[in-house]
This record gives structure tokens, sequence and C-alpha cells, in this order.
């Protein structure tokens, strides 16, 4: 599998393909297939592992699953969110004391003492950031051991004042094959020396329904969009979350046929710009 720099800011690398937890929040599977699940994500090469308090259980499933593998992969959690809520819940906090006390919660369910990436939640303005001076917050945090870089789940417009903070090491950007509104964005973070980690890059699996039976040089719907995602110059990893093994794998040997050349990612983004006719 491709591995890319986890931008200049960072002295790390990261597979191409990582793995979104979020999936894991309505628990469908049993608790063995969870280990059995996430200890395949391993074992496959992924080393971006993607989760946060607002996804249920899903910090408490890794850290029972593959905390004693910790050194295998890249971590990333996120703050903001309601602390040990385990629900999404609007608006975020961007206080110290909530900051502080989810990432102590984080640490202790997911059983490590630091993650590599902790990342503001849902989207904050800098003046949400500012105001509590949580970037200050964050430096105390890497300042004792607990994080590593400084992150940001951020979209358009707030993600362009994240930008003028020039403070982040890794920014989270939705973009897809359905939707490259953010296309700027992620070449803006990439010059900035920051590493770009991609959701939605699959749009959750509707490939398979907006073009069911298509197939494009040769690939199926979901080759194709999860290949045209990693193919971005721009972009460090593309998360995607699944409970399924065969899913999970058959995520893997898609991207492991390799990028795809920027004559046919024209097209195709040209043919989906006509709606897949």
């Amino acid at each position: 599998m491709q591995n890319n720099f986890f931008g200049t800011r960072t002295d790390a690398m990261v597979t191409c393909l990582g793995f979104g937890s979020m999936s894991l929040r309505d628990r469908k599977i049993s608790a063995a297939e969870e280990d059995t699940l996430l200890n395949t994500v391993l074992d496959l090469g992924i080393n971006y592992v993607d989760t946060s308090i607002d996804y249920g259980n899903a910090e408490s499933i890794i850290g029972r699953a593959i905390s004693h593998r910790r050194d295998e992969f890249m971590l990333a959690t996120k703050c903001g969110c309601l602390a040990d809520s385990g629900d999404y819940v609007n608006p975020h906090i961007f206080t110290r004391e909530n900051i502080v006390k989810g990432l102590e919660g984080s640490l202790r369910r997911l059983q490590t003492d630091y993650v590599d990436v902790l990342q503001f939640h849902a989207d904050p303005t800098k003046s949400d950031l500012e105001n509590e001076d949580c970037i200050g917050v964050l430096e105390d945090l890497r300042a004792e051991g607990k994080i590593k870089y400084f992150g940001t789940s951020s979209k358009v417009p707030n993600i362009e004042e994240m930008f003028d903070l020039d403070v982040f090491e890794v920014y989270q950007i939705p973009w897809s094959l359905f939707d490259d509104t953010h296309t700027e964005a992620i070449r803006k973070a990439s010059e900035l020396g920051a590493a770009t980690v991609i959701r939605g890059g699959v749009a959750q699996g509707t490939p398979d329904i907006k073009f069911a039976g298509a197939s494009f040089y040769g690939m199926s719907p979901m080759e194709m969009t999860l290949r045209y995602a990693v193919s971005n110059l721009f972009v460090s990893t593309v998360i995607v979350g699944t409970t399924d093994i065969q899913h999970l794998q058959d995520n893997v040997r898609a991207v492991e046929k390799g990028t795809l050349p920027p004559s046919v990612m024209q097209e195709i983004s040209e043919w989906a710009k006509k709606g897949f006719e």
C-alpha cells in the first residue's frame, strides 16, 4: 500500500488508506467481531485510525482491541465534543476544562498515554478558538506529552480562518468525486505543509447506488471513487469506515492497484459532472 508523507510539518509517514471508526458507533457487530475487524485493519498494513468522543463506544473498542499494538499505528481523536457524552452534540464546547477533560477520557478509553493527532471537531470558527485560548490548551497538552500534532476537522468557509492561524499540522477535510467543494482547500493545506486527512472519500457507500452496474476502466464504482480519492496528489490519507471485513479487504486491494493517471482522473471527473451518463 502506498505510503505518503504526513505533511512536511511532521516527521511521520501514513498509509494512503486510513480507518474511520464512526462505523463502530452503532455496534452492529459483536465484541469479538470488533476485535477481529480492528486487528485486521492493522494486519492489512493500515496505520492511521481516526476516532472521536462523539462516536459512541468507538474509543473503548479501539482501546480494548488494539491498544496492545499501539506502536503500529497513528491514532487521531477529537476535542470540543462534550466530554464523556459518547454522542454527537451541537454546539461543541471549546473551553479548557472541556478539552482537557475530554482528552483525559479519550486516553483512558483508548488505553494509551498519548494520541498522535488531537483535532478540533465540528468546524470551529477562529473566534471559538481564540476566545478560550484553545491553541494554548493544545500547546500545554503537547508539552505534557499527551498529543503530538494539532489538527482541525474543518470545511469552508471556516477553514480559511484556520489557515490564517497557521498552527495546524493536520486538516481533516471532506472531499470526494461527488463533491469537490474543498479541492482548493486541500491544495492550500498541503501547500502550508500540513497533512490532509480526507473524510467522505467514498461518500459512505453511495457510489454503488449512484451508478449501479457501471464500470469505468474496468473498475467497480467503489474502487473507482476510492482510487480517485487517494490519487489526489495533495491528499495524505483517506479515512474509510466499515464493519465488514470483506469490504475492508476490498478497499485495500483497490488502493494497492495504485493511483490513477491524471488523464483518467480528468475523464472520471468529467463523467461524474455529467451525471454518470
